[in-house]
């Protein structure tokens, strides 16, 4: 993963994504069209491509808020 600071805020880049074996190629018309608040536009992973990243590691690694907020387990 490469970081990357720019006027409008962090840049993650990232090689290699467990739970994304396909590559950007193969996924990437399934991306989400966004913008930041200041306008700037950028590419999203859609919920299903975050939950299967987030399966994909391992239990301890997982972030239980986001598969949460993701309505992929209950949550209170």
């Amino acid at each position: 993963m490469f970081c990357l600071n720019s006027p409008h805020g962090p840049i993650d880049i990232f090689r290699f994504v467990r739970g994304l074996e396909e590559g950007y190629e193969s996924l990437r018309t399934r991306f989400v069209n966004r913008a930041t608040p200041a306008g700037v536009p950028f590419l999203s992973l859609p919920d299903e491509l975050m939950v299967s990243c987030q399966l994909a590691l391992p239990a301890a690694e997982r972030k239980q808020d986001r598969l949460r907020a993701l309505g992929y387990i209950a949550g209170q």
